[in-house]
């Protein structure tokens, strides 16, 4: 770094890597690096000003991100312990500099959440993502385990160790210390009071609280058959949800109508406009048959008593893989519960300001159908990027009354017709480019 006075010198690198965290969580950055790890963030050093150290990145980094600058703090990496501090130098030679690889980024943490859209007069700053991210998982496995035993995990690896869950160490904030670690596994599983995390069933004490599990390419929990033992101070096992996280909101009373932002307007609409358990929805342009609005209802929707969002005739509305499916509020089924018959629907939250219609998710992730990421933020988009179609009564019948088939009007239809991309309405994370995720309501 030149301290004279005169021109700084040219960084010896182009860009930098960053990941983003609100609070707890890991969100999706508004300059991904790849498209298909949306949760590296990417820029250039030439939009940093000097001079260079921690504080004008960290300010860089929340411009870009739509963040108030006085509500963030700047990690060097994932298994840093402190924050940094503003008047820390930053070096941008190549090997020194933090941040250079997107294996190692800087973290950027956020009391707060991004505004939408873009910074006025940062809209064209813009590095084209690379289609395939070579960054690993750092993935650790944990068990849950109490006074009497083993108890199940919210989110299971799979039905035959439901104590055990997978997290990846990459969507997890620094510091990695153990007591940051209880505590977000203790949100994460829904578990109050103290905990202990040991590093194997074959260790003899707890960690201590100050112990960071991150060490570089080294941690603890790497295989399931060297897990983490998480264990309870008391007989405080996880408890199954009880409900929806907050009901349905942002929605108008009564009945109403949902299309895209921007014309040609297309509308939400059930496929074939058929009222069927399994059916999925899709777009409807109204030139095509403006009579089929009055025939079938199927492009009317309402919240419902319980807080659920329907179509009109009662039909709720959940979520299988990217689909949004028909379907009804059914009894607990199954020693596992939630499963993929029975369970607690999702919440859609529709916001005026930002016409964003977000996705919440109350239950395990393998419910939906192999989502990824389930700690993320979910939106309905047009042409989502995963396929879209109705779900077949055999994909779910294993967890059915055996008379389910047989009482319920369910969808004879799937997959029938090709749909242009202008006509099919999905779920995905809520990221990138957010012009496909914009709705409005029309009422009655």
């Amino acid at each position: 770094m030149n301290s004279g006075g005169g021109p700084y010198p040219t960084p010896r690198i182009e860009c930098f890597y960053y990941r983003l965290f609100v609070k707890d969580d890991t969100i999706a950055p508004k300059r991904m690096a790849f498209v298909k790890d949306t949760y590296v963030g990417r820029i250039r050093l030439e939009w940093v000003t000097p001079p260079y150290n921690a504080g004008s990145l960290r300010h860089c980094l929340s411009c870009m991100e739509s963040i108030d600058p006085s509500k963030t703090k700047l990690f060097a990496t994932l298994s840093s312990k402190s924050a940094l501090g503003d008047g820390d130098p930053i070096s941008w030679e190549s090997g020194r500099a933090y941040g250079v690889s997107p294996k190692d980024p800087l973290v950027l943490v956020s009391e707060v959440a991004p505004k939408d859209g873009l910074e006025p007069g940062t809209e064209s700053l813009h590095v084209q993502p690379d289609p395939d991210s070579a960054v690993p998982q750092r993935a650790f496995y944990y068990g849950i385990y109490t006074d009497g035993g083993v108890s199940g995990s919210k989110k299971p690896l799979d039905e035959k160790k439901v104590w055990i869950s997978q997290w990846d160490f990459n969507h997890i904030p620094p510091p990695h210390s153990v007591a940051s670690l209880v505590r977000l596994i203790s949100r994460r599983e829904g578990i109050t009071g103290p905990a202990q995390l040991f590093a194997s069933k074959d260790a003899k004490a707890p960690f201590s609280n100050d112990f960071v599990l991150l060490d570089g390419d080294k941690w603890p929990g790497s295989t399931v058959e060297d897990h983490i033992i998480f264990r309870t101070m008391t007989d405080s096992s996880p408890q199954e949800p009880t409900g929806s996280p907050t009901g349905c909101t942002g929605f108008l009373t009564g009945g109403f109508r949902i299309r895209t932002a921007s014309p040609p307007y297309h509308y939400w609409t059930s496929r074939w406009y058929k009222p069927y358990e399994g059916n999925f929805l899709v777009l409807w342009y109204p030139l095509e048959n403006p009579a089929n609005v009055d025939e079938y209802d199927s492009q009317i929707f309402f919240v419902n008593s319980e807080g659920h969002l329907c179509i009109k005739g009662g039909l709720e509305l959940d979520v299988w893989g990217s689909s949004i499916i028909l379907t009804r509020t059914r009894e607990r089924t199954g020693k596992t519960w939630p499963n993929p018959w029975s369970h607690l629907l999702p919440t859609f939250s529709y916001a005026a300001e930002s016409k964003t219609i977000t996705v919440e998710f109350s239950c395990d992730p393998w419910v939906y159908g192999r989502r990824p990421r389930p700690d993320t933020e979910f939106a309905v988009a047009v042409a989502p990027k995963a396929p879209t179609h109705s779900l077949k009564f055999q994909e779910i019948a294993q967890w059915a009354p055996q008379d389910a088939q047989y009482t319920r009007k369910w969808s004879p239809y799937y997959d029938r017709g090709v749909l242009g991309d202008d006509f099919l309405v999905g779920v995905e994370e809520k990221a990138g480019d957010l012009s496909r995720m914009r709705w409005e309501l029309e009422p009655l």
